[in-house]
């Protein structure tokens, strides 16, 4: 059955509340949880896919970023196949929905497979990279998951209107208003507020602005 992803992303956003939580009480790495596989021609399977870790060490190895193996039963001994950012558009596993998009956590556009976070006009994505350090860090007795996770991985947030390139707040915020004016110049009433750096629509103002940008075009289409 063919659906458009973007609808896809619709159904998908009732996990995202959840779908940064990998915490092991919830996510255990080796189980197959249910999902779905969007093929390039935007089929829709659904299915089992087992989880991986979240990221590779020192981007060395398999991980939910660049590999998808996917099930059609929970029993299957063998997956039907495993797939990389270039095969499928995107895939979902328990809470957590991982989309193809040019990014790579450097300079080169090379896709691979980014947790969505918000979605909309322009998406929100994170991509996770391990910190120096990463395979000696143990959790202590006082901290949360949360907070062991934040001090053993870089988290990058990865923006992308529609299907076209992604950047960072950080990638944009030294060229801000030629930058967003771009981004953003099918709005032309914000392009214009950015270009005359009014109150509320400058660089420091970025979240507030996509925010902005994405409830105006869900209220108008």
């Amino acid at each position: 059955m063919k659906k458009s992803i973007l609808l896809i992303f619709s159904i998908s956003i009732y996990f995202l509340n959840y779908g940064q939580n990998f915490d092991p009480a919830v996510y255990q790495v080796g189980k197959r949880y249910p999902g779905y596989i969007i093929k390039l021609n935007n089929d829709t399977v659904r299915g089992y896919i087992e989880a991986n870790i979240r990221c590779s060490n020192g981007g060395i190895g398999y991980s939910n970023q660049n590999r998808c193996e996917f099930y059609l039963s929970e029993a299957d001994k063998k997956p039907v196949d495993k797939y990389g950012p270039k095969d499928i558009k995107g895939y979902l596993i328990a809470d957590k929905f991982y989309k193809s998009i040019p990014y790579s956590g450097g300079l080169a556009k090379v896709n691979n497979f980014c947790l969505l976070v918000n979605e909309g006009r322009i998406s929100k994505y994170v991509w996770y990279s391990t910190k120096e350090g990463f395979s000696g860090m143990s959790k202590s007795s006082s901290e949360s998951q949360e907070e062991f996770d934040q001090r053993r991985y870089k988290i990058d947030e990865v923006f992308q209107k529609l299907e076209g390139n992604c950047y960072t707040y950080d990638g944009i915020v030294f060229s801000f208003v030629k930058k967003m004016t771009e981004i953003v110049s099918d709005y032309p009433e914000m392009a214009e507020k950015i270009k005359n750096k009014e109150k509320g629509y400058k660089s420091t103002n970025f979240f507030d602005i996509v925010k902005e940008y994405n409830a105006y075009f869900e209220n108008n289409n």
